[in-house]
């Protein structure tokens, strides 16, 4: 089957002007010491913007959520990538995008567990850290991190799946079955719910289960309970999603 690519680099290049203000930063940054792939992340990403469209909140939520594994050229994993031979029209995109100078890394993201693979080259502005960095490094704020932006560089594979079903896969491998799931259909409403989830912040996986019979029905149907890692459980309808 022939391999599809889908470049996200735009046709009409946005300008991009820094203000006083901007200008002003920048000089702070550098005169004070401070590391400006931290402090300038969303000067830098506005340089990269006028590329690349950005991957944020619940997009990029999805997008991570279905590309489990990143290889990091800045980590020299580049080489460990070997899922499938990358086309020579990809490699051109990345080349273009290592050129113009305006990503701090390059990542390969990739689901390697599934056969259609649809990885996807993304250009990162500043600092990622990953989840165990984030603990380590910031302890109980790691919350709060936001030290780096997201920019999609080119997709490519043998099925390019559109959005919507890349989202179903994705909010499956959020979930976690219980004994009272074992080879059920997980109800719409239950995805829908965890859908809402993602969209307020929460990304931890989530185990259903069941409701207890003291949680009732609701569309003439047994609730569902749903229970993140990190978050408050819910006794959700699995017709409508209601909890």
């Amino acid at each position: 089957m022939t391999v599809q690519i889908e470049p996200y680099r735009r046709d009409v290049v946005l300008q991009t002007v820094m203000d006083d203000e901007a200008v002003r930063r920048h000089e702070l940054v550098e005169q004070l010491g401070f590391n400006p792939e931290l402090q300038l992340v969303d000067e830098h990403g506005d340089e990269a913007a006028s590329f690349y469209p950005e991957l944020a909140g619940f997009e990029l939520s999805i997008w991570t959520l279905f590309h489990q594994s990143v290889y990091s050229k800045n980590k020299e994993e580049w080489s460990g990538y070997h899922f499938d031979r990358i086309p020579t029209e990809v490699l051109s995109h990345i080349g273009f995008a290592q050129e113009f100078g305006g990503f701090d890394d390059i990542e390969l993201w990739t689901p390697e567990r599934k056969v259609e693979l649809d990885p996807m080259a993304v250009g990162v502005v500043g600092h990622r850290l990953g989840h165990s960095e984030l603990r380590h490094n910031l302890g109980q704020n790691f919350a709060f991190n936001r030290n780096a932006r997201f920019f999609p560089i080119v997709r490519w594979g043998e099925s390019l799946e559109a959005f919507d079903r890349i989202k179903e896969r994705a909010l499956l491998n959020t979930i976690q079955l219980t004994h009272g799931f074992r080879n059920k259909v997980v109800p719409l409403g239950v995805l829908n719910y965890i859908e809402e989830q993602l969209h307020s912040g929460i990304r931890s996986p989530f185990w259903i289960d069941k409701a207890s019979r003291l949680a009732g029905k609701h569309c003439g149907e047994r609730r569902v309970w749903v229970s993140p890692r990190e978050g408050v459980a819910a006794n959700v309808c699995g017709v409508c999603g209601a909890h």
